[in-house]
Parts: structure tokens; C-alpha cells; sequence
């Protein structure tokens, strides 16, 4: 071991701080997966779950993911785990919608034939909407752009950065959302 065998301190840094940004985005992504899977439950039961809504969360979501996964393989965390991190985020979330929708249908049979839910239920379906934006912009807020901002100039494009796609992502989301329902 000799002292050529030690990466340069700089580069320990640029690892360690691409694994806290990812570390961070994924915990946004799972903060913000798991609401989102119940919502996507609550949707399909009332059988409102639309392609244009799956397709929203697919946009809004994977600009987070892609830029996570790059910053965990620079962090030199193996392909292995970073797959494995992301298909347990996938499999919590489809089983919260599956889980959430089956309950729901349960608790409220003639839901699915049009029957109204009471306002309590309704309050609740509102309030896990709302945390689920939140959580989405607390994400952007704290993790997305002050990524961008501090690699803005550094590592190429600004138009190219971590922080930038995603919050231009989540933009797209939401412009697909509100015009295409």
C-alpha cells in the first residue's frame, strides 16, 4: 500500500458528497413513494388511476431516480445495491397501491359502483395528496436546487445538472397533469 494507492483528497470529498445528494433524493423518493402509492390505490378503486397520471409520475420521478443512481455509482456504491435500492422502492409503492386500493374497496364496497365516500374519507384522500406535493417539493427545495445552484458552471451545462432535472421533470409532471387531466 503505497501513498499512490490513496485517492486525492478532493476526490474522497466529490465521493463522499455524490452519495449524500443521492442518499438524499432517494430518501425524498421514498418519502414521497409512499403516499403516492396509496394515492395511485385510492385512484384505481374509484377507477380514475388515468395513463396520463401514470405517465406524470413516471416523468416527475425518474429524472430523481436517474440522477440518484448516477450520484450512488459515483459514491462507489455497487450496481447491485443501487438496483436493489431502487426495485424495493418500486415494490413498496406498487404494494401501498395494491394494499391501499383492496382496502379501501373493503371498508366501502359500492365504491367502485359510483357510491359516494363519507367526507372523512374524502378529507383523508385530500390530505395524503397534499403530503404527497410536499414531499415533492420539499425534495426540489432542499435537495434539487441547491444541487443545481452549486454545480451550475463546475460539471458542464446547467440544462444538464442533477438538480435541474428533476425539478424540470416535476414541472413537466405537473404541465402534463393540468392539461392532459
Amino acid at each position: 500500500g503505497g501513498a499512490g494507492a490513496q485517492a486525492p483528497e478532493g476526490a474522497d470529498a466529490k465521493v463522499q458528497q455524490s452519495r449524500q445528494v443521492a442518499f438524499a433524493l432517494f430518501l425524498g423518493l421514498l418519502i414521497d413513494g409512499v403516499p403516492e402509492g396509496v394515492l395511485m390505490g385510492f385512484l384505481a378503486a374509484d377507477g380514475h388511476l388515468t395513463p396520463v397520471l401514470v405517465i406524470s409520475l413516471l416523468v416527475s420521478n425518474f429524472p430523481e431516480a436517474f440522477s440518484a443512481s448516477s450520484l450512488l455509482v459515483l459514491g462507489q456504491l455497487r450496481v447491485s445495491v443501487v438496483f436493489g435500492m431502487w426495485t424495493m422502492l418500486c415494490l413498496l409503492t406498487g404494494s401501498l397501491a395494491g394494499i391501499s386500493c383492496k382496502l379501501l374497496l373493503m371498508a366501502f364496497p359500492k365504491y367502485a359502483e359510483g357510491a359516494k365516500l363519507p367526507m372523512s374519507v374524502l378529507m383523508c384522500i385530500a390530505g395524503v395528496e397534499g403530503f404527497t406535493t410536499g414531499a415533492m417539493l420539499a425534495c426540489i427545495a432542499a435537495v434539487c436546487i441547491p444541487e443545481a445552484l452549486a454545480r451550475a458552471g463546475k460539471d458542464g451545462a446547467l440544462c444538464l445538472s442533477t438538480g435541474f432535472l428533476c425539478t424540470g421533470g416535476f414541472l413537466l409532471a405537473v404541465l402534463l397533469k393540468a392539461t392532459l387531466g
